[in-house]
């Protein structure tokens, strides 16, 4: 539940295992970059989505960071149709009261060939992490849909080192919108700091945190979490998940790596004061 239970030996529960684990340290500096996001699992997309029509559209690649460079390719539309390239998101929050609500935005115009086919090259917006429509759409009716999937990125961890006491800041783009995709949860050599949320700031998301500890290599974590469950239950949620990568109900997104390293104070300089007549 986030806290730890120091007397487990007296609880109800003491018959269950209590896990221990052993660990080496080796001397030497780690060879290690600042930071990374471990690799993204295939992402599940509709098998189908019900369209006016038989235009068929397809996105390649189907998942990828934002400003990924894709192509959306269709077929079956009305000859030499002028139709609407609309990118489909979630706008809003849930604290404010205000909510949220599904929205759609055009990216642009294109239009059909004599033979009802279209090669369409397209920039993924920069926006929320998670499953999103591109549609095809002539007034208000959608002819074709496509989806894609935009991954967490790391856009930058700045400074890499630095002093106890040195202001850090980490920034990402595509940080999902629903209950299981919302929040990174992070932990500063292996201890709770918080977590962050993406979705009112449409997936882009700073972090800024201050540096501590004795010189050498800090390693922070950024696990994917949950935001919110039952009612009554929050305790269990807004935690680092350390089995992410096997049960995380959500999109399977990958944990973050980063690390600072803390170098040691500049000494402090003593200055004598000043004695003796002074002139202007």
């Amino acid at each position: 539940m986030g806290q730890g239970y120091l007397n487990h030996e007296q609880a109800p529960n003491a018959y269950l295992p209590r896990p221990q684990f052993m660990f080496r340290v080796t001397p030497g500096r780690a060879n290690m970059p600042a930071h990374y996001a471990e690799p993204y699992q295939s992402q599940p997309l509709p098998a189908s989505n019900e369209t006016a029509g038989s235009a068929v559209a397809r996105i390649t690649p189907t998942q990828g960071p934002v400003n990924t460079r894709a192509s959306l390719t269709a077929t079956g539309l009305p000859p030499n149709a002028s139709v609407s390239l609309m990118w489909g998101t979630q706008e809003g929050n849930r604290v404010s009261g205000d909510g949220f609500a599904p929205l759609e935005k055009e990216l642009a115009k294109v239009s059909a060939g004599a033979d009802g086919r279209l090669t369409v090259p397209l920039s993924i917006p920069d926006d929320l992490g998670g499953l999103h429509s591109i549609s095809l759409r002539s007034g208000e009716t959608t002819l074709a849909r496509a989806s894609f999937v935009v991954e967490t990125s790391i856009v930058s961890m700045s400074p890499t080192s630095g002093p106890a006491g040195t202001p850090v800041t980490i920034h990402l783009k595509g940080v999902g919108w629903t209950d299981y995709d919302n929040i990174y949860v992070a932990t500063y050599d292996n201890a709770y700091m918080g977590y962050a949320c993406g979705f009112n700031s449409q997936g882009d998301v700073v972090i800024n945190f201050t540096a501590a500890g004795a010189p050498g290599v800090h390693l922070i974590d950024l696990y994917p979490g949950i935001y919110q469950g039952p009612e009554g239950g929050q305790q269990l949620y807004r935690l680092p998940q350390l089995t992410y990568a096997d049960d995380h109900p959500g999109n399977k997104i990958p944990a973050l790596r980063f690390s600072f390293e803390v170098t040691s104070s500049p000494p402090r300089v003593s200055v004598p004061p000043l004695t003796g007549n002074t002139r202007e």
